[in-house]
């Protein structure tokens, strides 16, 4: 549902051109749920009665009150909107309904000195009981919201795969960690039938992959996670992903893509660690890695010689020198989370030149082992 209404009568009141008001649900057991900033308009009045409302207000709760002067009460009906919504005021909607199926005592007050007009008893159960999973829901939206700044809605439905995406990432925010699910890599024909070989031998594989940005999609949006080492000391291939390879290389070509799933070990884990959600100690021990350092390098030089390329596809060297010279300084400061110039190793940085050689001419290549390998 999109939308709810309710109705209570309450007295008595004060009736007044404008005045800003509060909602305090006080349930009979847990706790106190309150909607505030409830900006209340005279939108028609009269001699015996007079109509207010904050219809105007771009809030999702809607208060509408009809004043009877001479029986000094009034009808007050209020209404949410439920979904599209921000997260924020959704969990405050969540609350106040949550607090009025357990019954209680609703009150008005007056925010401008906190003095109470109105009251009324709710009856358990005299509204339906919110889905407490439902709630689940918005309070892990809100913790991702709070931990990344990326900004959600309230949604109308979430599929069940999306559900398990949204905790995902909240075990991710908490721990810095996640355990994959067994990956599939492509192989050549002879590759596969090696690995294969290998495998049959009692030999396993190490996995290590790197990215320096890892995004994470929920309910549409784009939600960055910085850098990732996604690890397993040993990877197998089971029995039955074993007869899948084998059935597909009877048929294969040579150079056909051979997809083999590959599975950890008895006793390990495929994981996947990300250094800006990590402990500094633990985060700083990664950095320290060998293969993470070589590939922060190289995709740091890739991204400059990238940035330095001119509109036929050529680098220029000047402006690549240049670009490494800023990234050389920025590499100085505290803050950033990967500085892969910071502390590198002679050896680090001559792997990284030799990877970049083919797009290099000899003159930049060996300006570039200069600037390296120089000490700022």
């Amino acid at each position: 549902e999109q939308y709810q209404s309710m109705q209570v009568t309450i007295g008595p009141v004060v009736a007044e051109e404008s005045v800003t008001i509060r909602l305090r649900m006080i349930p009979g057991e847990g706790d106190q749920a309150v909607l505030e900033n409830i900006i209340m308009h005279n939108v028609q009045g009269g001699t015996e009665q007079m109509i207010v409302s904050n219809e105007a207000q771009d809030i999702p709760w809607k208060v509408r009150q009809v004043v009877r002067f001479s029986e000094d009460q009034s009808e007050t009906n209020f209404s949410f909107q439920l979904v599209d919504i921000p997260i924020k005021q959704a969990i405050k909607i969540a609350k106040f309904r949550q607090a009025l199926s357990v019954g209680g005592t609703l009150t008005f007050e007056r925010e401008d000195t906190d003095a109470e007009f109105g009251r009324t008893e709710v009856a358990p159960s005299r509204y339906n009981a919110l889905d407490l999973e439902w709630m689940k829901v918005l309070e892990a939206l809100e913790f991702i919201q709070r931990k990344t700044q990326v900004l959600f809605k309230s949604p109308q439905r979430i599929p069940v795969e999306e559900l398990k995406n949204i905790m995902c990432l909240v075990e991710i925010l908490e721990t810095g960690r996640a355990t994959m699910k067994p990956t599939e890599l492509n192989f050549t024909a002879s590759e596969a039938r090696e690995l294969l070989r290998k495998i049959s031998e009692g030999q396993s594989l190490k996995l290590e992959h790197y990215a320096d940005e890892w995004i994470f999609r929920v309910l549409g949006k784009r939600v960055s996670l910085g850098p990732v080492l996604i690890a397993c000391d040993k990877l197998t291939v089971t029995s039955e992903d074993i007869d899948e390879v084998e059935k597909t290389l009877k048929s294969a070509n040579p150079d056909d893509p051979i997809p083999v799933r590959l599975s950890p070990s008895s006793g390990f884990a495929l994981e996947a660690k990300y250094l800006q959600w990590l402990c500094a100690e633990e985060s700083s021990l990664i950095l320290a890695n060998p293969f993470v350092r070589a590939t922060t390098l190289k995709n740091l030089l890739q991204m400059l010689l990238d940035a330095a390329k001119k509109s036929d596809g050529i680098v220029d060297s000047r402006t690549f020198l240049e670009l490494l010279e800023e990234a050389q300084k920025e590499s100085g400061r505290n803050g950033i989370v990967v500085n892969p110039l910071r502390g590198a190793t002679t050896t680090d940085l001559t792997s990284a030149i030799d990877v970049l050689s083919t797009e290099l001419d000899l003159q930049t290549r060996l300006l570039l082992r200069h600037s390296l390998l120089t000490p700022t």
